[in-house]
């Protein structure tokens, strides 16, 4: 295949990546990370209101900021490297091999959020209020964008396995579907630890989230082939009952990293108090 013509498709697939568990779905999300915050941050409580509401303001970014696509996700599976166990976290490790567009264009996710996690500490020091609060929002949704399978393969809505449009019946229309029941499934007594090193967990958290993707794509021909191909109701039943605890896992997991990821961040930055910041 002509190498440019494989770029070409490969910046197609890219910016059509642009999914993430769904406005409702990252909504619900930091609103839990939120009410889990450990007490010793309760003055930042006063922002889940704005986190909520501003949840999928990166998403919104993707439509006039043309370097916001490959935030958002990582086709693991296009690294050879990934593929044989042995993936390369540096980035400029992995641009020397495969060049810098082609890692953007596959995404770089785990470094945003990375760098995101960074900035969020210097902010915090600097005790800049409008700065903090913009980059705890970023910070909540690429980590939920993390958590979502879609968001770590080549494949990532089905278009390589005559599944099209898998990502948006199963995060959207399905997750829509059980929202009440995916909030009473979160867990409110779960103690929040620090981040030991964030980085690392940071891919780890794709990794996982990949290991995902099989279950997912599986329970979605299966249910297809229940109903000769008709995304009807049974279609969604039955997507539900084969999805439904690895949802309720990832969602979980994603409101506890998250708030893990603020708890860590404001400790690196010595424990400000939020009412002093400007």
């Amino acid at each position: 295949m002509n190498k440019y013509f494989l770029f070409f498709l490969l910046l197609i697939f890219a910016f059509q990546n642009s999914f993430g568990w769904g406005e409702k779905g990252h909504k619900l999300i930091v609103k839990h990370a939120m009410e889990i915050l450990p007490n010793e941050m309760k003055d930042f409580r006063q922002l889940s209101n704005y986190l909520i509401a501003e949840a999928s303001q990166p998403d919104r970014r993707k439509k006039y900021m043309k370097d916001e696509f490959p935030k958002h996700f990582i086709d693991l599976d296009y690294f050879k490297e990934f593929n044989q166990a042995r993936m390369i976290e540096d980035r400029d490790s992995l641009i020397k091999i495969y060049g810098d567009s082609l890692v953007t264009i596959n995404g770089i996710l785990p470094w945003v959020l990375n760098d995101t996690f960074r900035r969020l500490v210097l902010a915090m020091k600097l005790q800049q209020k409008e700065k903090t609060k913009e980059l705890m929002r970023d910070l909540s949704h690429y980590y939920a964008d993390a958590h979502q399978p879609m968001h770590t393969v080549l494949n990532y809505d089905g278009q390589l396995s005559g599944q099209k449009d898998i990502h948006e019946r199963y995060e959207a229309e399905m997750l829509n579907q059980h929202l009440p029941e995916l909030e009473n499934a979160f867990d409110k007594d779960v103690k929040i630890k620090k981040t030991a090193d964030p980085e690392n967990t940071f891919f780890q958290t794709v990794y996982r989230s990949n290991t995902r993707c099989a279950i997912l794509f599986a329970a979605d021909l299966a249910a297809a082939a229940e109903t000769s191909g008709k995304y009807d109701s049974l279609y969604y039943k039955i997507l539900w009952f084969k999805t439904k605890y690895v949802t309720e896992e990832a969602l979980q997991k994603a409101a506890v990293d998250i708030a893990s990821i603020y708890y860590s961040a404001w400790l690196a930055a010595g424990k400000p108090k939020f009412n002093r910041f400007k």
